[in-house]
């Protein structure tokens, strides 16, 4: 099974966290062996408390916390130390980039392509 990791930073995305979780369970689930790290980069709004709940109750979910808002590059540089396979994906934490599209991404890069 083709493991993948989707790093998501968030800033201040409360109301898209469990909608995003689920985009991606019904994307990813059964078909690759994926995790998803969260990485909250110093959100106001609730996030973070959000982050771990949603972590106790999906497995794949990992929660990451900067101290404070350092920007998406730092928020995409801490999920990516964090990232235990080999292809890795990125979205946004607003639901603008379609969890959907990740396997026919994954299907690319088995057929040879380079990203």
């Amino acid at each position: 099974m083709t493991s993948v990791s989707v790093v998501v930073p968030i800033h201040n995305e409360l109301k898209s966290l469990a909608p995003l979780v689920t985009e991606v369970e019904k994307a990813l689930g059964g078909r690759f062996d994926y995790q998803l790290l969260l990485v909250d980069d110093g959100s106001t709004d609730g996030s973070w408390d959000e982050i771990c709940k949603l972590c106790a109750m999906h497995e794949p979910v990992l929660g990451l916390a900067l101290p404070a808002h350092e920007g998406k590059t730092s928020a995409l540089a801490a999920g990516f130390a964090k990232a235990r396979s080999e292809i890795v994906v990125t979205m946004d934490g607003d639901l603008q980039d379609r969890a959907d599209q990740i396997p026919s991404l994954i299907a690319k890069l088995e057929e040879g392509w380079d990203v």
